[in-house]
């Protein structure tokens, strides 16, 4: 991760180079998180209708991966006027922290969560779950240097 940290320093990119509609990525930089059926979700403009319930599936054997589903954008889907990797990597590493404190002021404490930024060189991806004592986690913190991709997690 820090090589990439570093990448982005050197890039100097300067953000008045890039139109932005804020419309359309304005519930990504500042997201809304609700909560159903034990899970908490972003809640995202034209997102999938979700069920009356969570039940189990073969990819979501329970809330834990249903939520690091469900909870995933692909920065360079939000972001497609902005080409550069690192440039979208970049943005990532901003809106982590803002994913992280909102979650921090609308929960006060009374959920623990996991936001993850994860970045192959060419991809960023932005994703969050709730850490529950009953299940296992979507992610292993304690080996980070072990994924083929870089992983920057903020525990919350």
């Amino acid at each position: 991760m820090q090589k990439y940290l570093d990448e982005l320093e050197q890039a100097n990119i300067k953000e008045s180079r890039y139109d932005i509609y804020l419309n359309s990525i304005d519930p990504f930089i500042f997201p809304t998180f609700i909560e159903w059926d034990g899970c908490v979700l972003l809640k995202q403009k034209n997102g999938p209708d979700l069920p009356s319930h969570f039940t189990p599936s073969e990819f979501t054997i329970d809330r834990t991966a249903f939520e690091a589903l469900h909870n995933h954008i692909h920065l360079d889907d939000i972001f497609e006027d902005i080409i550069e990797p690192i440039q979208l990597f970049g943005i990532g590493v901003k809106m982590i922290e803002i994913w992280a404190a909102v979650l921090y002021r609308q929960f006060n404490g009374k959920r623990n969560f996991y936001v993850i930024l994860s970045y192959d060189g060419e991809y960023s991806v932005l994703r969050f779950y709730s850490v529950r004592q009953d299940e296992p986690p979507w992610i292993t913190v304690d080996s980070l240097d072990s994924y083929l991709d870089a992983v920057m997690v903020i525990e919350v």
